[in-house]
């Protein structure tokens, strides 16, 4: 029977916001339409969405992350933002622009699927 849930991806590495994002999912009853994944890292991120189990409809992602540069762990939005153009050069995501999401109030990114085929 196929799976008619929304697939939701929060990448975020503060635990607080992952936190508080499932928590929000949950006071409103949106667990029986949506499943959300999380991950606390760009790796784990790119695991999660290589996954064809998890393979998000949407992605909400914190644009201020730590990424390796140079052999040094760097925080920065630069890192978020190249994870962004990474996202959008894998085939079948067909990602539209991004913007801004109303939900988190922090930098974060919405990217919606166009379709999975």
């Amino acid at each position: 029977m196929p799976d008619n849930k929304i697939k939701i991806l929060l990448v975020d590495s503060d635990e607080n916001m992952r936190i508080f994002f499932r928590d929000v999912f949950w006071i409103h009853r949106l667990t029986d339409r949506c499943d959300l994944e999380m991950a606390d890292n760009l790796e784990n991120a790119r695991k999660a969405i290589g996954n064809l189990e998890v393979k998000p409809h949407y992605i909400f992602m914190d644009v201020v992350m730590t990424g390796n540069v140079k052999g040094e762990n760097v925080t920065s939005s630069k890192i978020g933002l190249e994870f962004l153009k990474e996202i959008k050069k894998i085939p079948n995501l067909a990602a539209q622009k991004s913007s801004f999401s109303p939900l988190i109030l922090r930098k974060t990114f919405l990217i919606k699927s166009k379709n999975w085929g």
